[in-house]
């Protein structure tokens, strides 16, 4: 079976299903963007590297500004609650 051959994509989860759907979205948003799919040959695996820490790093804030939300929004008191503070 060549690369390019679809196969159905099935699946009883519907979390799994709606994950699915949003990665088809991103990878058309992605390739309308950046006109090529990810199965590129002018990165090195230094790049892939790089790219996929700026895409950790971008999640790491987006945790800790939620962590902030919930703390923020908790019942208990500040001691109450463990907080992830150097």
């Amino acid at each position: 079976m060549s690369k390019s051959a679809k196969q159905p994509r099935t699946s009883t989860d519907p979390i799994v299903e709606l994950v699915c759907q949003k990665m088809m979205a991103r990878s058309r948003l992605g390739m309308s963007k950046y006109e090529s799919t990810l199965d590129r040959t002018d990165l090195s695996r230094l790049d892939w590297l790089r790219h996929a820490q700026e895409e950790a790093m971008d999640l790491a804030n987006y945790l800790e500004c939620l962590i902030k939300i919930e703390l923020q929004n908790s019942p208990h008191p500040p001691d109450q609650v463990q907080q992830n503070q150097p």
